[in-house]
């Protein structure tokens, strides 16, 4: 059975490190990118069974990539947006997010929405 692949969208570099590990060590391929511009063209040559997204970033945030993804089809992957904004659900709502998670988090909350998102 092939790893379900996994886009991870964080700017902040240790963190986008550990998750990768996190992730990786669940036993899911993991893509990461620093902003939204190198989440779309990995989305596109990759096409992830689901998408972990922080929404503030440098160059493009998760607003802009998911504006990029639903115009160009890829729209059904799901998303599990990562964020420590205040109106979390609000913006996970507003995207289309599958599940949302507020940064800091315990790992086995973020690891429990990505399977649920891959379920």
């Amino acid at each position: 059975m092939a790893q379900p692949t996994v886009l991870l969208v964080e700017d902040d570099a240790v963190l986008r490190s550990t998750l990768r590990d996190l992730l990786e060590a669940a036993g899911h391929r993991v893509i990461a990118a620093r902003n939204g511009v190198e989440a779309h063209a990995l989305a596109e040559v990759h096409r992830p069974e689901a998408i972990v997204l922080d929404l503030m970033m440098p160059v493009a945030g998760g607003f802009d990539f998911v504006q990029r993804i639903r115009a160009q089809g890829i729209d059904t992957v799901p998303l599990v947006l990562f964020s420590g904004s205040a109106d979390l659900e609000l913006e996970a709502r507003r995207i289309g997010a599958a599940r949302w998670v507020r940064k800091p988090c315990p790992p086995a909350e973020l690891l429990a929405a990505v399977h649920a998102v891959l379920a």
